[in-house]
């Protein structure tokens, strides 16, 4: 059975922490208000969803805007809530879910990403005063408010297509010698994506499927580098990682061949504002090892990708439904450039064969 047939479809919250509930913001929150207990309930919300609690927020309720990352305010809002409900980005969504596992109450996220950063992990990074610390987060509801998430839906696909990217890297990285990504959550990740390439999918299908992933990585799959170059990006960040990506690992591929050149590591990771102390620079003996292996793996490489990006026009059609838009034409290469330097992923591997040294004007 595919996964976006497996979850069933409700207008009304589970009691399921994890689980999807697609409803209206006011339907949540009703809901969430007859089913928890008395008390002054906290609703959290951001510049993202600044008035998504505005016409539901229910007598005796504090509510609360997160104007910066910093989640101190929360703790300073209320000592006795029953329950927190936020709305808006990951770093809102991860605020709450720490401070109802310090506070030990339950917690109902609404997602303006339905790519649903934020509502699965079991750790995330939260700042508090100025410092950022890695804390538990408290497993919670989740409500997909249709009007809220729908901006958001064609970066949510890019995302499915990035993870997909995200495996081909996996299994490469591992022949390579690499200790990346767990193999069993991958594979559960597959089977999600395996659809892509058939599926015309509408929004609470990207919505699950996004849920299923995130829940994969969570459990150890291997996220990939696409998410660091998407974020170094902004806006259509997963629209333009998909597509450089997908050149980069298809010219690597299938035209590819190691250079007996070193790369300036040091001034590679100047320029990319990383450490060089950071960068994982191979021996000589590891070099001609990867090379070797490089051959080995080439051909297989290529088949699974060319299988995968063979779907493009698929995709690109699928992302002007959702969004009725085109995807956007590539553009910022330079920061393809400097991923070597803050991902450690497959791109490091091309920087090491010296790959990563082409000049921007040829794909122009």
């Amino acid at each position: 059975m595919e996964f976006a047939e497996s979850l069933p479809k409700t207008n009304a919250p589970k009691e399921e922490e994890g689980e999807l509930n697609f409803c209206s913001i006011e339907e949540g929150v009703r809901e969430i208000v007859k089913t928890r207990p008395s008390g002054k309930s906290l609703f959290v919300a951001d510049g993202d969803a600044l008035c998504a609690f505005r016409t539901c927020l229910p007598p005796r309720s504090l509510s609360l805007v997160l104007d910066s990352e910093d989640c101190l305010p929360l703790f300073l809002s209320s000592d006795d809530a029953p329950f927190v409900a936020a709305a808006g980005k990951r770093s809102t969504l991860v605020a709450a879910r720490f401070f109802a596992e310090i506070r030990k109450i339950p917690c109902i996220l609404f997602p303006v990403s339905a790519a649903l950063d934020g509502a699965f992990e079991d750790f995330g990074e939260v700042l508090i005063e100025n410092k950022r610390e890695r804390v538990p987060l408290k497993a919670a509801k989740i409500c997909c408010d249709r009007e809220l998430m729908r901006p958001t839906v064609g970066q949510a696909y890019m995302r499915l297509l990035l993870s997909r990217l995200a495996l081909i890297e996996a299994k490469a990285m591992r022949r390579f010698g690499a200790e990346i990504g767990r193999e069993k959550a991958e594979e559960r990740a597959f089977q999600t994506l395996l659809s892509l390439r058939s599926e015309t999918l509408g929004f609470e299908e990207v919505v699950q499927k996004n849920a299923e992933i995130r829940r994969c990585e969570r459990d150890g799959m291997n996220a990939g580098e696409g998410v660091i170059l998407s974020g170094s990006i902004g806006l259509d960040g997963e629209e333009q990682a998909f597509l450089m990506l997908a050149a980069l690992y298809s010219a690597f591929f299938e035209k590819g061949k190691p250079h007996l050149c070193v790369p300036d590591y040091e001034a590679r990771a100047r320029n990319a504002n990383a450490s060089y102390a950071a960068q994982n620079i191979p021996t000589a003996q590891e070099f001609f090892h990867r090379a070797a292996l490089f051959e080995r793996i080439r051909a297989d490489a290529c088949r699974e990708l060319n299988a995968f990006l063979s779907g493009l026009i698929h995709y690109k059609n699928n992302y002007f439904s959702l969004t009725n838009q085109p995807l956007p034409a590539v553009r910022r290469l330079s920061l393809l450039k400097v991923l070597p330097e803050r991902s450690a992923g497959l791109s490091s591997v091309i920087r090491d064969f010296g790959l990563m040294e082409w000049d921007e004007s040829a794909f122009k």
